[in-house]
């Protein structure tokens, strides 16, 4: 689960009143799209990042999920803005994420800072 070691690195930087405003970001995004997931606790996290492309901060990346049969789907591309808007690459939100994926989003993630 790679929530918790984001959720763990917010605390701790908090806590030092130091935190970083990419982890931050990537911590909510990770919690809105598990409790957007028909299966929370099945959701694994691919490649991760915080774009800035379009000026506005969008978490981009990959995840994985079990369906209604209990099977996981395979790896979708989301996009996750910082007015809690979502798009998966499924189901409804798959054209208007294509469409916002070249505005939004790097081709290839840029590395987080080392804390």
């Amino acid at each position: 689960m790679r929530l918790v070691p984001v959720a763990l690195a917010v605390v701790l930087l908090a806590a030092c009143g130091q935190a970083d405003p990419d982890v931050q970001l990537l911590a909510e995004a990770q919690a809105d799209l598990k409790l957007s997931a028909r299966d929370p606790e099945s959701v694994r996290f691919g490649q991760v990042w915080v774009s800035r492309v379009s000026g506005v901060p969008a978490v981009c990346g990959t995840m994985n999920a079990r369906n209604g049969f209990g099977g996981y789907a395979g790896e979708r591309r989301f996009i996750w803005a910082s007015q809690r808007e979502i798009w998966v690459d499924e189901g409804a939100t798959a054209t208007e994420l294509e469409r916002r994926w070249p505005s939004m989003c790097r081709s290839e993630p840029t590395p987080l800072p080392a804390s």
